[in-house]
């Protein structure tokens, strides 16, 4: 199912799941190879007519942002009115690219939340480093954020990979043994969070259960804002080639060839966007 259009109609059906794509924009494939940061840090990202983001990391843990947080980002550039003189909260900051961003877009208040230490160490680095203003929070996804606290926007880069070894991968990249544990919470506690008509922006890759998607649609309205394949040899995903192989054979996963030859494959990623009902 080499054809995306195929993919997200069939995905669709499926679910009995409604997802607008009027304006949906392809990105381009991404493969491990392709990374447009490295050497020292801290990187300078430069991101369309923006200031550029200074961003500390660790590569070895996983520490920093990735195409998935890219990909975020252009759509968050491109609803810039959107984000204007509202709160917004990333859940699962990182290094907190994202909030440093939502800041530069003229959000009113921004505020970031992770459950590892490391994370937030780094993100507040970060902020200091590109004179940015991030109320940050340790817990579990918004669980630490005070319910005093209004949010008009939630955004989310999660980990999705699924796993049937909690040690396969480190936490910066596991999502569950079907790989939407994490999305899930998240839906939920988003949901509960938001008022009609507020948002919320998260990046599903099709690795994990799509089962997922139709907690999303339960209580948002759901916009495609963007598209990519990401492509993975064998090697990469050794690991877990077995049991996402087993996932696929169930339904609950989804990654085609892209080239037999070289033993290549790939999987879908998106940029979703929800409007609580």
């Amino acid at each position: 199912m080499r054809d995306f259009s195929v993919y997200l109609k069939t995905l669709q059906s499926t679910l009995s799941l409604t997802i607008h794509t009027e304006g949906a924009v392809q990105h381009a494939d991404f493969v491990e190879s392709s990374l447009v940061y490295g050497g020292s840090r801290p990187w300078e990202i430069v991101l369309e007519n923006l200031e550029p983001i200074l961003e500390q990391g660790d590569d070895r843990l996983g520490l920093g942002a990735d195409h998935a947080t890219f990909s975020i980002a252009r759509v968050l550039i491109q609803d810039r009115e959107k984000i204007q003189d509202k709160v917004v909260c990333e859940v699962g900051c990182g290094t907190g690219f994202l909030s440093i961003l939502c800041y530069r877009l003229g959000a009113r208040r921004v505020l970031a939340t992770d459950i590892d230490e490391k994370c937030l160490k780094y993100a507040r680095k970060n902020v200091k480093l590109n004179r940015a203003d991030v109320l940050f929070f340790q817990g579990d996804l918004l669980q630490s954020i005070p319910k005093a606290e209004s949010i008009n926007i939630i955004l989310s880069n999660l980990p999705q990979k699924p796993v049937s070894d909690p040690g396969t991968f480190s936490i910066a990249y596991q999502g569950g043994f079907d790989g939407a544990d994490l999305l899930r919470k998240f839906i939920f506690q988003a949901s509960e969070r938001l008022n009609p008509g507020n948002r919320l922006y998260l990046f599903y890759h099709s690795l994990a259960n799509p089962q997922v998607l139709q907690d999303l649609g339960q209580h948002f309205e759901v916009f495609l804002r963007a598209w990519k394949r990401r492509i993975f040899t064998y090697y990469e995903l050794e690991k877990i080639f077995p049991h996402i192989s087993q996932l696929k054979k169930e339904g609950k996963s989804f990654f085609d060839i892209y080239e037999e030859r070289t033993r290549r494959y790939f999987f879908y990623g998106m940029v979703l966007e929800g409007v609580r009902r």
